[in-house]
């Protein structure tokens, strides 16, 4: 087994059978990896072909005494993209998208905050087709209604 080089966190996304993706749609985005299927290390090279409007990592430090690691290293890596080069670089708390619960409505908020400040500074032609929200959306009021009960 071999770990990659401390100064460079892997990259990985959400495909396109993972929770995580319908939080992204549910919030009226795209996954730029909708594509691949599970979770899967992107490279570098995948990345910048994919140019992403928006950028969204998870909080964290590991053991590096609370600073948000995976943010510093994709405002500095990252920097010829167009998310970071327009400040659309976000950090996500991993307790509401890592774990599958009532949090994920947390993340569905944030999520959807990001997508419509990006969508107000697009063109009109720019803008994200929305779908027609399905049986997540009323799972996803559920769960916001439980979490506010608790």
């Amino acid at each position: 087994i071999r770990r990659p080089p401390r100064s460079t966190p892997s990259n990985s996304s959400a495909a396109s059978d993972v929770y995580k993706r319908q939080v992204i749609e549910l919030a009226g985005g795209i996954n730029a990896f909708d594509d691949l299927d599970g979770w899967k290390i992107v490279s570098y090279e995948e990345l910048i072909s994919k140019d992403p409007d928006i950028i969204i990592v998870n909080s964290g430090s590991g053991m590096g005494g609370g600073r948000n690691i995976l943010y510093e290293w994709a405002l500095k890596e990252l920097s010829d993209l167009r998310a970071v080069k327009e400040g659309r670089v976000y950090v996500i708390d991993s307790d509401i998208i890592d774990r599958p619960s009532y949090r994920l409505v947390y993340a569905l908020e944030n999520i959807s905050k990001w997508v419509e400040e990006w969508e107000s500074s697009q063109p009109s032609e720019e803008k994200i087709e929305k779908k027609a929200p399905g049986f997540e959306i009323v799972l996803a009021l559920l769960c916001l209604y439980v979490a506010r009960k608790i």
